[in-house]
């Protein structure tokens, strides 16, 4: 699996690791299954009460596996189960969550990538992509990167801030929802040990948060990211209650 540098609308490059080409065909392979096996039991219990069933209720039972890819990913997350099971998801070069009209499109490829050309197309599309895209990722500027396995303080964050907590910074309910991903993909990745990177990041993600709220701190990067995410928290939950 090869480095890929994602850089978000925050100006910060996080570092992730791109799906391999053989867990993306394993996430295929899990996927197709599924789709078989539904409708292997939808047709077996059509033509077992029906023996002549009508082209309509035919052409209804195969379009879920059809569009199984696009509900799925966009439904949870840019992930189908397969995708799930082997720990891969799709995100968009900037960082943000891809759209609904990115998914669609990445659908719409798909079906001429794995069906009319019978996946070849895919696969040296993705081979010969520093960034491991297919053309439906080229076309929705998205790409599919490794999910970390690890839950970390980050990522739970909004779940441990207790509600008589005294904010260290009031202005952190200035942040934005996506300065606060920013802030969170910092600090899992600091808690990586393999993130050769993560002292630049929190360094740069420290300055723009100082910046953008006018605030300077005694303390070190990762304690005044984490402060600043709980403020953030408390601050927006307040506000939204």
């Amino acid at each position: 699996m090869s480095d890929l540098n994602i850089q978000t609308t925050q100006n910060i490059s996080i570092q992730y690791k791109a799906a391999s080409v053989g867990e993306r065909i394993g996430a295929f392979i899990i996927d197709y299954v599924i789709q078989i096996i539904y409708l292997l039991g939808i047709f077996t219990a059509m033509y077992r009460a029906l023996i002549d069933p009508p082209s309509w209720m035919i052409i209804t039972f195969i379009l879920p596996p059809v569009i199984y890819p696009l509900l799925t990913e966009y439904f949870l997350g840019g992930q189908t189960f397969g995708k799930k099971i082997l720990r891969i998801k799709v995100v968009r070069l900037d960082g943000r969550e891809p759209t609904l009209g990115s998914y669609l499109l990445r659908w719409l490829l798909g079906l001429v990538e794995n069906y009319a050309f019978q996946g070849s197309l895919t696969l040296m599309t993705m081979l010969f992509n520093q960034k491991g895209q297919r053309l439906g990722d080229l076309a929705a500027e998205t790409t599919v990167i490794r999910v970390p396995k690890e839950v970390t303080f980050s990522e739970t964050i909004f779940e441990d801030v207790k509600t008589d907590y005294v904010p260290v910074f009031p202005d952190a309910a200035h942040l934005s929802d996506g300065d606060a991903a920013v802030l969170r993909e910092v600090l899992r990745l600091s808690e990586n040990k393999y993130a050769t990177n993560a002292p630049i990041l929190q360094l740069k993600a420290r300055r723009r948060v100082e910046e953008k709220l006018n605030i300077k701190s005694s303390l070190e990067h990762i304690a005044f990211l984490e402060t600043v995410l709980k403020d953030y928290n408390h601050l927006r939950g307040r506000v939204e209650d």
